[in-house]
């Protein structure tokens, strides 16, 4: 995947914040509309991704904490 992108999977009670960049090297894929994927059930897990962010751009993550939050920005490259 060639874009930047952000989302949150959720498994079971669990939630993790995933996000996804990267500086090129390959041709960018365009932007993906739709922002919900089902996942298909296991045995153990129920996997869900929910897209919060598609862009079209390379670039990187600058992430801070700042008062125990980590904060996480896209630098367009």
């Amino acid at each position: 995947m060639h874009q930047y992108q952000s989302g949150i999977v959720k498994m079971n009670d669990i939630m993790i914040n995933q996000y996804i960049s990267g500086t090129g090297g390959a041709k960018l894929d365009t932007e993906i509309a739709d922002n919900t994927f089902a996942s298909k059930s296991t045995v153990k897990y129920n996997f869900t991704y929910i897209m919060n962010v598609s862009d079209s751009r390379n670039g990187f993550l600058k992430c801070t904490n700042k008062d125990n939050q980590i904060l996480v920005d896209f630098i367009n490259v």
